[in-house]
Order: structure tokens, then sequence, then C-alpha cells
């Protein structure tokens, strides 16, 4: 009996996806919303990522890189979610994308969809696993039914309670990511919380401005420093004075520069950094591990992003 319950409520939801009919729910089409977010109009660097392979409850793990300074969404790792499930996204290399913002009445006419205050309402009312969400996702885009209880139940909820669905401040917004013919159209989900942080030259010359860690504290006390790069083991501070220079010691002095920007911005009271301080030392002791410049690279541009976001609160 339960799986005829389930059975039909699959056809209910599938007919009201398609025909737009009353069945049951009152769906709204009204997906305007004041809404405002600063994205660049060129396109930037993607590179997409099994997020269960990196510890995140997500279908990707996307990396954004190549986004000049002065836009809201800037380079760094984000929960990425598929919207195209005809056409494969490669893992692993970067592809050229353009951004645009799900609430946006111009974007292209591939993306328009009454059902985007829906997909909205599902990522800031998540139940179940990845799979589950990426289901009811997969459902209002691409008209995609599933099996799952847990993922109807949100398909449920979304046709309930998602119709105008406007994100409040601190909210997550699914940022649609558009390439080539040839890879997948996947969204992320923008956080609208006001990050922060401090440069590392601000760090650098303000040391009576530091908490928890000391100036002198060394970096091997703190990361995980391989064999190979124990001749860096120095003092935060003259860490943060680092100047570079080639091979993976040059990749790591300017990691460092970065990561101990971080840290102290993690451990600051008054800092909304994006990052724990966990998070800092365990993805810097990754890329550390890797003995690999161009991954230590990738989490110094990162970092570097989210210590140039400013505070003004001292």
């Amino acid at each position: 009996m339960k799986e005829v319950k389930r059975f039909l409520e699959i056809i209910i939801l599938s007919t009201l996806l398609i025909f737009g009919t009353l069945v049951g729910y009152a769906i709204s089409t009204d997906n305007t919303c004041d809404i405002d977010i600063n994205l660049p109009t060129d396109t930037v660097t993607m590179i997409a990522y099994n997020g269960t392979d990196y510890g995140v409850d997500s279908y990707f793990l996307t990396v954004l890189s190549n986004i000049p300074s002065g836009y809201d969404v800037t380079n760094g790792e984000y929960l990425g979610w598929c919207i195209q499930r005809d056409t494969m996204m490669p893992r692993g290399s970067e592809q050229n994308v353009k951004m645009y913002c799900s609430y946006d009445p111009n974007i292209p006419n591939c993306f328009q969809s009454d059902n985007w205050d829906k997909v909205n309402y599902i990522l800031n009312n998540k139940q179940g696993t990845w799979e589950d969400i990426q289901d009811a996702i997969w459902y209002f885009i691409n008209g995609v039914g599933t099996s799952r209880s847990i993922a109807l139940t949100m398909i449920d909820d979304a046709y309930l309670n998602g119709g105008g669905f406007c994100p409040d401040p601190g909210d997550v917004i699914a940022i649609i990511l558009n390439g080539s013919a040839n890879i997948q159209d996947s969204i992320i989900e923008y956080d609208t919380t006001q990050y922060e942080g401090k440069s590392h030259g601000f760090w650098k010359n303000h040391e009576d401005d530091w908490e928890i860690y000391e100036p002198e504290n060394k970096i091997g006390d703190i990361f995980d420093l391989p064999e190979e790069l124990e001749s860096l083991n120095v003092t935060l501070i003259k860490g943060l004075k680092f100047g570079g220079g080639g091979g993976i010691k040059g990749g790591a002095k300017n990691l460092f520069r970065q990561s101990i920007a971080a840290l102290l911005n993690s451990a600051h009271h008054l800092v909304e950094y994006p990052l724990t301080e966990l998070q800092v030392i365990t993805e810097t002791n990754n890329a550390l591990a890797s003995l690999n410049r161009s991954i230590m690279e990738d989490l110094q541009l990162i970092l570097d992003g989210y210590n140039n976001l400013g505070c003004d609160d001292f």
C-alpha cells in the first residue's frame, strides 16, 4: 500500500512540474526578489571535484579562481550542484564559466525557470543526504523524477512553502555557472553572510592585534611540515615576510604568507572569516603534503581572496 501511495505521489508531482496545474498545490511563479549580487561579466575559472571525495555533503566541490577583486563572489571553494543531467562534468580540470544569479530576470533563456525560488528554498532547507538534495534539484530544473522518500518530502515542502521564496541575509543563493557546450551547467551556493579578512600585510605590521597566536610561535608547531620543507620552520612573523621563489619551497613560502594571515583572521574575535582555524590548518597541511607547487598556489589564491575581503572593526 505504501508503494502505491508513493507511486501516485510521484505521478502527481510530475504532472505538476510538466503542466504547472493546481493539483493539491498553489504554485507561485513569482520569482522577483530584491537581490543585487555583483558578478563579473567576463568568464572565470572553475574546477569541479566530487564533493564526497573532499568530505563535503554536495554533488560537487567547486573551486573558483581568476575572479577580480571587487565582486561579491570571490575566489574560493563552494558547494556545487548539477543542473544538467545529459552532459558530463569534467573533474579536476580548469573550465571557463560565466556566472549568473538565479534570481536575475535577465539570465539567458536557457536558464529561465519559474522554479528557481523552489531550488533556493531547498538549498536553505536541506534534508537527508546530498543524493536527496540533488534529486530534488534535478526534479525542479531538469524534470527528472525520483523515488527517494526524503527527496520527495523536500519537493512537497518546496511546493507548499518555496513559491516566491526570497533569501534572507545569511541565507545561500544559487549562482549559475555556464560553460561551453561540452561541460555540464551547474550551480554553487553563494553564502550571503558578509565575511571579512585582513591581509598578510596588515598582520605583518600590527602584531599588537594578534589573538591566540604569538609572532614568535613557530610554523612547525602549528602546521605539519614535510621533511622537504623543514627549513621553513621559522616564526610566524618571519613567515609573513617570506619572499617566495622557485620550486616547491617557493610555492610553500607564498602559501605560508596567506595561511598565516588566514590563521590570524580566523582566530580573531572581530573578524567574520570564511574558514575556521582548523580548516585553515587542515587545508594548508594537505597542500604542503602534496609537495605540488600547483596545489599550493591554488590554495594560496583562495586564501589571498579571503584575506582581502576587508574588515572595518579595527
